[in-house]
């Protein structure tokens, strides 16, 4: 290459730099602050005022990966549960912020279904812990602990994003 092919090619490298390091900041950013402001209702979450709930329903859900002889087939459960806040009736069926719905360790199919039937039977009392500024937000497991490692995910790869 000739000094004046380098030349040519530097700002064009610098240009495509500048490009990437942008794209990666529209992305990491907003990313990075919803998954800071996640973390903090996750953290809220343990100090909500709590109120008793009914399990209505216990649903067993597939998950399959891969594709052929390594596909791999697990099951999770999840649990809808019934409450009341100042006299109106809410459902829910987020087991604890960052987990979504489903609740416990991807299994087998008789050991989710087992599990599930096991710790929330139809009609069990539980304890519904609720967003006092938005009583249908509720979880049954507050805080951000390692069951709900979603939390963190969108905060790391923000981060990481915005300083790539």
């Amino acid at each position: 290459m000739t000094e004046t092919q380098q030349e040519t090619a530097r700002p064009s490298r610098r240009k495509a730099a500048v490009v990437a390091g942008i794209v990666c900041l529209v992305i990491g950013l907003p990313m990075f602050l919803w998954g800071c402001w996640y973390l903090v209702q996750a953290f809220a979450s343990a100090s909500w005022p709590t109120t008793e709930g009914r399990v209505k329903v216990v649903r067993l859900h597939r998950d399959s990966s891969g594709s052929g002889m390594s596909r791999r087939i697990t099951y999770r459960y999840s649990v809808e549960y019934a409450y009341e806040v100042a006299g109106k009736g809410y459902t829910s069926d987020k087991h604890a912020m960052g987990s979504g719905n489903t609740a416990g360790r991807a299994k087998t199919h008789t050991e989710a279904a087992r599990e599930g039937r096991k710790r929330f039977p139809v009609g069990k009392q539980v304890t519904v812990y609720y967003d006092p500024d938005d009583a249908g937000m509720a979880v049954l497991q507050p805080g951000a602990g390692s069951a709900s490692w979603g939390v963190y995910v969108p905060t790391i790869l923000g981060l990481l994003f915005t300083c790539i």
